[in-house]
């Protein structure tokens, strides 16, 4: 949790109203801090957090957007309003944008009260325009914190939190604006089809008040209806579709009147080439973990919304995923975040793991975020067991991340890297190889695309191509690709949200895995029998001599004669698919329709195009892009011939 001490003597605070609010509205409150038995003496503040999302808070404009005033119930005490403290320089934590309101004479005692007025004019004449809620749904936390001193002399900024909850508002979404429905990538023929459904607003949140009567075109002509209740909160399912196609379905919904229509993501109703089904997670999700007898929420140090049990829930029944895996960070020492994450809080998140997962269902993944920042950067932890203990890297002792695969010795593991190219991107991050741990690499998240300097969606923030995918892969590391979300807002798979701005839309991770356990989902990631997209549930296979992706080929014939096998079924149509060979596109085709299969031969010479490894040893690479009309992509994990 954050490092911000809590203190109930410092008091309470509430917000009103308090009602729920719909996400992108209007609105103006009052947040009243009641002082506890600590009094706050001359120099002493109060920390008033807006979210993010909100409309800033400004003190300049009566009439404008997010104007602020403060209103002091003890007449004897003089207060001054600033957004940035004077004595740290802080305007910002790691979820909102800090509203000081500092004593200059006078003391506030017990049962004296302080009330920040958001968006509400300035009450003498001028009426403001009120203040928008952020965009997507979930719970907004108005955090208050007091450095009743003044001191600000402790490593957290000298600010406390108060006791009690604190003000929390519930944003839910707009009207539905579109449907998102759900199917199975593969189907075996002569068996029941479910078809999974969501009613979205135009920022992809729940319209949990849908009461809309949705039909169903079952692939056999027939139809099937659902006329959502409130009971229903804007989602529902529809069971035993069936279909006597032999091939690729994709399944048309449409609301009574024919105003809202959607078509599911596309399903191979066949026996799979690879003898597998595609499984659909989402490896990297964020939430606020906290463990507190006497607190409901605290902002802690995922920078994420949602508790973990909760998340899991939306991933399995609002998102329609197979399997996740919270990845809450370790420790972040760098001002004004700082954080820890706590033996009992890890403790949370196993016991989410172990309620949640349902074999055949939804499977859950225990996993953390090893937070390095030293050398190699971040890395998300995933393991085959529901029990481990947190590893933080400020515990591990040598250097890193060596220290980090010491201590995972003898448990089944994976070390996951992420936006390598970005957030990692002054650190280095292919100094250090471990064929046993580090065999996935996230490809892409809402930070955007590491995979090279020239392809599209390209990180957002700071870049180092010198940490791109493809130069992991340069140097002969076997590293399977996946995607995710690094998602900061309780909405893993739908999410583009990432602390203090909107990103890039979630990405998903596709696995090839005969049946959906935790074991058999581990195991495909594992042998990187696995793919990324930005989203879009497109179908892919990529085979090379007989090989899956991910796998690895030796031996004179492959180097003689080496015939890639691609097919990919599109969300919609494809604009290309790329081969790369070591990090070059050396074959493209562009079929401009939403299914492709094709075989291509590699007719150069292997030890002329050939590389040579980290170990010394020659190899060749290759991997799949694919990319939709749409501007929606798909990466294969790579085959090696070495």
């Amino acid at each position: 949790m954050i490092k911000e001490p809590r203190d109930p003597n410092l008091g309470t605070a509430v917000i009103r109203p308090d009602a729920p609010v719909i996400a992108n509205s209007a609105h103006a409150w009052a947040i009243e801090y009641t002082i506890g038995a600590t009094s706050i003496v001359p120099g002493g503040a109060v920390r008033f957090t807006i979210p993010y999302g909100f409309t800033p808070p400004q003190l300049t404009y009566p009439t404008g957007m997010g104007y602020t005033t403060l209103q002091v119930s003890n007449p004897a005490v003089r207060m001054a309003l600033h957004l940035k403290d004077a004595k740290t320089g802080w305007c910002e934590s790691m979820w909102g944008l800090h509203v000081y309101a500092e004593v200059e004479s006078g003391t506030l005692k017990q049962g004296d009260r302080l009330t920040l007025n958001y968006g509400q004019g300035d009450g003498k004449g001028y009426t403001g325009d009120g203040a928008f809620v952020r965009y997507f749904e979930g719970d907004a936390e108005f955090t208050v914190l007091v450095d009743a001193k003044g001191t600000r002399g402790e490593p957290d900024g000298g600010f406390r939190q108060i006791g009690g909850d604190p003000p929390v508002l519930q944003i839910l979404g707009e009207r539905v604006d579109h449907l998102f429905a759900v199917v199975p990538s593969i189907a075996a023929p002569g068996k029941p089809l479910t078809l999974k459904l969501t009613a979205r607003d135009r920022n992809k949140n729940t319209d949990v008040r849908c009461t809309e009567r949705f039909i169903v075109k079952s692939p056999d002509g027939n139809e099937h209806d659902h006329k959502m209740s409130l009971a229903d909160a804007g989602r529902c399912v529809f069971t035993s579709l069936r279909s006597d196609h032999d091939g690729v379905i994709r399944v048309p919904v449409r609301s009574a009147d024919g105003t809202l229509q959607a078509i599911s993501n596309p399903c191979l109703h066949s026996d799979s080439p690879t003898g597998a089904n595609i499984y659909w997670g989402d490896l990297h999700i964020m939430t606020v973990v906290a463990t507190d007898s006497w607190r409901r929420r605290i902002t802690v140090i995922s920078a994420g919304l949602g508790r973990p049990a909760e998340v899991c829930r939306y991933a399995r029944d609002i998102a329609h995923m197979d399997f996740c895996a919270i990845t809450d960070g370790d420790y972040a020492p760098t001002e004004p975040y700082y954080s820890y994450y706590s033996d009992e809080e890890w403790e949370e998140n196993k016991q989410a793991v172990r309620d949640l997962y349902e074999p055949g269902r939804f499977v859950t993944i225990l996993g953390s975020e090893y937070h390095e920042r030293q050398h190699c950067g971040d890395k998300n932890i995933l393991y085959r067991e529901d029990d481990a203990a947190l590893l933080r890297w400020c515990d591990l002792d040598g250097d890193q991340p060596e220290a980090l695969w010491k201590a995972l010795k003898g448990k089944k593991a994976l070390t996951v890297p992420h936006h390598t190219a970005s957030g990692s991107c002054k650190l280095n991050v292919w100094d250090s190889y471990d064929p046993n741990y580090l065999r996935l690499v996230e490809i892409y998240s809402i930070w955007g695309n590491s995979e090279a300097p020239d392809v599209p969606r390209v990180n957002f923030w700071e870049n180092n191509f010198n940490n791109s995918i493809r130069s992991g892969l340069n140097k002969g590391y076997r590293f399977g690709l996946v995607a995710s979300g690094d998602s900061h807002d309780g909405r893993p798979g739908t999410s583009d949200w990432m602390r203090l701005r909107r990103g890039f839309p979630n990405g998903l991770v596709a696995v090839h895995a005969k049946e959906l356990t935790r074991e058999t989902i581990f195991d495909a990631l594992w042998d990187r029998h696995c793919y990324g997209t930005t989203g879009a549930r497109i179908i892919l296979f990529f085979g090379l001599n007989g090989a899956h992706m991910g796998d690895e080929l030796s031996g004179a014939e492959h180097k003689r004669r080496r015939v890639l096998q691609v097919r990919a079924i599109g969300t919609g149509p494809i604009a290309a698919v790329d081969v790369v060979r070591n990090g070059r596109e050396v074959h493209t085709l562009r079929p401009a329709s939403d299914e492709v299969e094709f075989e291509w031969e590699d007719r150069d010479d292997f030890d002329r195009v050939c590389l040579t490894g980290y170990d010394g040893k020659p190899f060749v690479y290759y991997y799949v892009r694919v990319t939709q009309a749409d501007g929606e992509i798909a990466w294969s994990s790579p085959i090696w011939i070495s």
